[in-house]
């Protein structure tokens, strides 16, 4: 993933996701004459670590090769059988994952069919170890975190979008979802003039009403928080190497005093200063604050406000 691109879900906050895997992992290694017809009342992970598989999704065929995976929804038909010779091997994980204790979480997400991992290494090797350690008739906590860390892969390889913008709910939990969906696509489009306008109109409440539970749950108002992320963008280049006044055009502050003045607003340093830390810290000279990032920032404004 791009560096500078935010993952869908990076301000929902850990808590908020619930992972249950509802049987033992399914060790799928299928002959040329394996076939299955289901429909299943929860999500299935599918990855293929060897060989390949055709299936046909709700009326959508789609071939299943090494590297490749799927998340079959809930209430889906779906018919696969193996076309070649060779085994068909990898493993099918059932599993419900639920945000704020509420929602099907893969029913919010409009999401490719299946992905092939761009990083395939890791995931080939974290995927061999889930199937080779699995039990036979449970599961374990270990397979949980596991699993969390390849669907959370496998959304940022197949996140097209949310699947409706007004995502309305009459309880806390919907509001805490529309508050994550609207920060991460602010944080996804920081450098768009109307993002954060957008997310708030978007949201599905009404705009003064959830910019006021935007910034309770948050820290900061919509426009504040998008600031704050597009100075992020900024730290990203300097310390890559560009230049400050460089660093500045590319996020959209055309005057560099005033890029300057903002940027020390939000990393208590001068872009300058920063760039002289990265540079140590390039040489091994690491320099970390007890507190940086969104926390470092809200707790310098609170003493400011006192």
């Amino acid at each position: 993933m791009d560096k500078n691109k935010a993952f869908p879900l990076d301000q929902v906050p850990p808590s908020a996701l619930t992972l249950h895997l509802t049987r033992s992992t399914i060790k799928m290694h299928h002959a040329p004459t394996w076939v299955v017809d289901k429909t299943l009342s929860v999500e299935d992970f599918v990855l293929c670590l060897e060989g390949r598989a055709d299936y046909d999704l709700g009326g959508e065929s789609l071939t299943l090769e090494k590297g490749q995976a799927m998340v079959i929804p809930r209430n889906m038909r779906f018919q696969g059988r193996n076309p070649t010779k060779s085994a068909f091997i990898g493993f099918a994980q059932h599993f419900t994952l639920s945000i704020f204790a509420e929602a099907n979480l893969f029913s919010r997400l409009r999401l490719r069919s299946k992905v092939t991992f761009a990083n395939w290494p890791m995931i080939e090797s974290l995927g061999w170890h889930y199937r080779n350690t699995a039990p036979a008739s449970s599961v374990t906590l270990a397979q949980h975190h596991s699993l969390m860390v390849l669907l959370l892969a496998y959304i940022d390889e197949a996140f097209l979008g949310w699947k409706d913008d007004k995502i309305y709910q009459p309880s806390a939990g919907g509001i805490d979802l529309a508050v994550s969906v609207a920060a991460g696509r602010i944080a996804s489009e920081p450098l768009s003039k109307a993002v954060a306008l957008r997310a708030v109109a978007d949201a599905g409440y009404n705009p003064d009403y959830f910019q006021r539970e935007f910034q309770r749950r948050i820290g900061v108002t919509p426009r504040q928080f998008q600031d704050f992320k597009r100075i992020e963008r900024a730290m990203d280049l300097i310390a890559s190497g560009v230049s400050v006044a460089e660093a500045g055009a590319r996020t959209g502050y055309s005057d560099p005093y005033y890029f300057s003045r903002v940027f020390k607003k939000v990393t208590a340093m001068s872009p300058s200063e920063y760039r002289r830390r990265a540079e140590e810290a390039r040489r091994g000279n690491l320099w970390y604050p007890e507190e940086d990032g969104l926390a470092a920032f809200l707790a310098r404004r609170s003493k400011i406000s006192r």
